[in-house]
């Protein structure tokens, strides 16, 4: 017969065999279970940007030309409290026979406001408008003798609007380009002294786009080729004066046939 001492702990094994699983499962539970983590940042906050620099001194500067003795450069300098430098204020500079090559004004390093540039003879060469730094506005390019060679315009220091190229003459326009955004755009022209067209280009944002032509002085299509994103895509057709033609075809730039 069993001894109670006895019988009483094989219950007790029992009991805990049937409890051990489950307190198992309830503690592994518990350790699964990851709480947000709401105490103070634990990364570093970004270090503020460091103050801009700032002008601690302003000094004028000039140079000669050692053979004449006439200026060559007259400018304000000033330094910055981190040791950098840049222009400020009027600038000159001059040709060795003492005839002012350029003036204008730098503000910071930048050029502002009005430009004039002139050829040794004293003649107005161009003019340029700067804002914050970059070409804005239309400009008029004279050659020595105050002849109109050219007109530009500049949107935020890129090309814009229509430049025209003219004649000895400063009348005769021999060359028309248009741009939007410093991107060629539009058709460009050019023609003959004569007054004949000599060449068509259409642009599409930047790139040759349709069909170009080409002629010759005395008024004959010379040739025409088809564009596409920039490159020959279809026919290009060579005219000769005997009346034959050279064909090719192009696809994305590639030639594909020929027709000569």
């Amino acid at each position: 017969m069993t001894p109670p001492a006895f019988s009483r702990f094989i219950a007790l094994l029992v009991i805990a065999a049937f409890a051990a699983p489950h307190a198992l499962a309830q503690s592994s539970d518990e350790a699964l279970k990851i709480e947000p983590y709401t105490g103070p940042p634990i990364y570093l906050p970004e270090s503020p940007p460091p103050p801009a620099p700032k002008i601690v001194e302003s000094r004028d500067f000039s140079l000669k030309y050692e053979e004449t003795g006439n200026p060559k450069m007259e400018r304000t300098i000033v330094r910055y409290s981190d040791e950098t430098v840049a222009n400020h204020g009027p600038y000159k500079e001059y040709y060795s026979n003492g005839q002012v090559f350029t003036e204008g004004e730098y503000d910071e390093g930048d050029p502002i406001g009005e430009w004039t540039y002139y050829h040794p003879n004293g003649v107005m060469a161009k003019k340029i408008t700067y804002r914050d730094g970059l070409a804005e506005g239309e400009v008029e390019f004279r050659n020595a003798e105050g002849v109109l060679e050219s007109k530009r315009q500049y949107d935020a220091g890129k090309r814009d609007g229509t430049w025209k190229q003219y004649a000895e003459d400063g009348e005769q326009v021999i060359n028309e380009q248009h741009y939007e955004k410093g991107k060629p755009a539009g058709l460009w022209r050019s023609w003959f002294k004569n007054g004949q067209l000599r060449q068509e280009n259409p642009f599409v944002d930047g790139k040759r786009e349709g069909t170009s032509k080409e002629w010759t002085e005395d008024g004959r299509l010379k040739a025409t080729a088809e564009f596409k994103a920039g490159l020959r895509d279809g026919k290009t057709i060579v005219y000769q004066r005997d009346g034959t033609t050279e064909e090719r075809v192009y696809v994305e730039g590639r030639l594909q046939k020929q027709n000569l």
